[in-house]
């Protein structure tokens, strides 16, 4: 669906996360910088800025390759991050504490898709709760991480399902003890209306997944996936009439999906 219902142009923009950045950049909530396009004056300028450091490979994805490193080791391995084309460099985020209840490790991002159809209705069609685990600070589903699709207010109402453990269901955090079912996502209302607006800044982006994180300063965008992942909100444990979303994507995205 996502080439189908995507621009190649709009796709090259969600698959270069220094582009993304770039276009997205009054949705960011944070400071980036691009090595292919900063001068070293504006990288030292960066680094001195920043105790912590994200540094993201421009086009890889599922968090391959991201890595946090202290000012110091980024100044000090600019080159091997050049050569592995990690060239994004992201300013680290504080998330809101309540969304730290579920695991501190981690900034548990709200994976919330949106659609666009034929007569230009933005929908948006789902939202994810992401969760990492202790021994990492990613929430990404190749890192160990959970996922549980949220109510239309936010809330868990279902165990959280992981890669780690195929076919196995989480009613607590195994790190944390948290409790999944029941959890209430703080400021749901706006992260809402932050996808719905991220999807208006490029209309030929009809079908993407926006990973959405909450800090203390209000929702953020991670970054833009131009392959949402049916899966997500189709897991079977969470689907109450155990049926998927076929009729949904139709209508959303003016589309007819194989029978």
């Amino acid at each position: 669906m996502n080439s189908k219902c995507n621009s190649p142009e709009s796709l090259e923009i969600l698959m270069d996360k220094g582009l993304f950045n770039e276009v997205y950049k009054d949705f960011l909530g944070r400071e980036v910088l691009d090595l292919r396009k900063a001068s070293k004056e504006e990288f030292l300028d960066f680094i001195n800025r920043h105790n912590e450091i994200i540094v993201k490979p421009a086009f890889e994805s599922g968090g391959s390759g991201i890595e946090k490193l202290t000012s110091q080791e980024v100044k000090e391995q600019y080159n091997r991050l050049v050569e592995e084309g990690k060239f994004v460099l992201e300013e680290v985020l504080v998330q809101d504490p309540k969304m730290g209840l579920i695991n501190d490790s981690s900034v548990n991002t709200i994976r919330t898709c949106t659609c666009i159809n034929d007569q230009g209705d933005i929908k948006v069609l789902y939202m994810v709760l992401r969760v990492g685990r202790q021994d990492t600070f990613l929430d990404n589903m190749s890192a160990g991480g959970f996922y549980t699709k949220l109510s239309w207010e936010g809330k868990i109402t279902h165990p959280c399902y992981t890669s780690r453990d195929f076919g196995r269901a989480y009613t607590h955090h195994p790190d944390t003890g948290m409790e999944f079912v029941g959890f209430q996502v703080p400021q749901i209302e706006e992260v809402k209306d932050l996808a719905i607006s991220l999807a208006k800044v490029n209309p030929e982006a009809r079908y993407v997944g926006w990973d959405i994180a909450i800090t203390t300063k209000g929702p953020v965008v991670i970054e833009g996936n131009e392959r949402p992942s049916v899966d997500l909100p189709q897991t079977y444990i969470h689907l109450d009439g155990k049926e998927g979303m076929r009729d949904e994507y139709e209508e959303a995205l003016s589309i007819k999906l194989p029978r």
